[in-house]
């Protein structure tokens, strides 16, 4: 008995422990390390202890879930070891990325594992919005002015990357606005209040990327949402009022924002002039000189990690394919974003089971990877991995 009552107690206080550890590092790497500044070490105690707890307690469920995707990235991730060990200029640096990977498909592993061993996979999203909500204050309150070409824009810290910050807001709206259980309409009116805060901070950024994610989240949650109100002539008319004046307050701000010097109009310009923009030739270059590092190494690309040290560039494509194709040819780009694609393919097969949630995050994801690099980026690689595993087989709820 005695024996039998240490055992529940373990199973119910060590995957606490382990989420606190997974949160604890979300906050981390998705607001203090942009806020701040990085803390030696940290990544990796952190990764090493998450990983111990959770093969310590709950090995028998390290292979559960139908979610593959792990097989593909650590392939990826093996892969790149040795084409990098063959390819590479300099196989430190690719190495030292590397074992940076490891680390967050590892964490990223470990949540996918406690949250099937408890059933609950709300904690994650819960803590993306507090880490955005977070983040949103400080930029709005404590933010840091700098100039961006012709313009002025605002994140948390002098080192905070405009579009990083701008990708957070775009994912903590989404976890807002596709909820995986279904609120009152007290909590809509929350949410999509706290909608807009990510929103306003997102275009104070100046990034285009984010303003394009935005608009991707909010024109899929009008088309999902608006098309399954249900109910009679009042509740139909309510229902509608409630997510129109919201979105009719963020199209004021917007116009205004156009119209005045608000800072945060800076996005909404850049992505008119993005074509007649130094910003746009400087990013085809890099694409261009992208393009040609694969053609010249096709199958093993240049090394991971390394276009900057090979461009002369000092800084990466900007493009997650761009960054796949050069750095890891036509294999690791397969290993990487094949299985992805192949999800997102299935999320359209089962769009009505839920409301669009993957359908839509899948596309965010891709969206942003035409802008930044997805996989140097644990935050943004667990909300994929956890998205897909929850992709559903069968209806959890309808909008009535």
């Amino acid at each position: 008995m005695h024996i039998q009552r240490s055992q529940i107690a373990n199973a119910a206080v060590f995957p606490i422990i382990t989420k606190f550890l997974l949160v604890l590092m979300l906050f981390y790497e998705g607001w203090y390390l942009q806020k701040f500044a990085a803390i030696s070490g940290l990544l990796q105690i952190l990764a090493l202890t998450i990983v111990g707890t959770t093969i310590f307690l709950l090995i028998p469920n390290l292979a559960s879930g139908k979610n593959k995707l792990i097989v593909y990235w650590g392939l990826f991730g093996v892969f790149c070891v040795f084409s990098s060990k063959i390819v590479a200029a300099d196989f430190s640096v690719a190495l030292n990325s590397l074992i940076t990977y490891f680390a967050f498909i590892a964490m990223v592993y470990c949540a996918d594992v406690v949250s099937r061993y408890t059933n609950d996979y709300t904690w994650f999203s819960t803590t993306i919005v507090l880490v955005c909500l977070l983040s949103a204050f400080c930029a709005l309150f404590y933010g840091v002015p700098y100039r961006n070409g012709a313009y002025y824009v605002t994140t948390m810290s002098a080192h905070n990357n405009p579009n990083h910050l701008g990708a957070m807001m775009s994912i903590g709206t989404f976890m807002l606005l596709f909820p995986k259980n279904k609120p009152r309409p007290a909590g809509w009116c929350f949410r999509i209040a706290l909608s807009s805060v990510f929103f306003i901070v997102a275009l104070e950024t100046g990034s285009r990327s984010a303003l394009l994610r935005e608009l991707v989240v909010i024109v899929f949650f009008i088309i999902v949402k608006f098309k399954n109100f249900k109910g009679n002539f009042i509740e139909r008319i309510s229902k509608r009022l409630l997510f129109l004046f919201p979105l009719l307050f963020i199209l004021i701000i917007v116009l205004s924002m156009i119209n005045g010097n608000n800072i945060a109009g800076s996005a909404i310009n850049r992505l008119i002039e993005e074509f007649n923009s130094d910003s746009f030739s400087g990013r085809t270059d890099l694409y261009d000189l992208a393009w040609n590092m694969y053609k010249e190494h096709p199958i093993f690309g240049i090394g991971y990690n390394c276009f900057a040290i090979t461009s002369g560039y000092d800084y990466f494509t900007h493009s997650t394919y761009m960054e796949l194709l050069s750095c890891t040819g036509t294999i690791g780009f397969l290993l990487f974003l094949g299985p992805i694609l192949i999800a997102t393919c299935r999320s359209f097969r089962a769009f009505k089971k839920d409301n669009g949630r993957s359908t839509t995050l899948l596309l965010l994801m891709l969206v942003s990877s035409l802008f930044g690099i997805v996989y140097y980026n644990m935050v943004f690689l667990m909300v994929l991995y956890l998205e897909i595993s929850q992709m559903p087989s069968k209806p959890k709820y309808h909008d009535k």
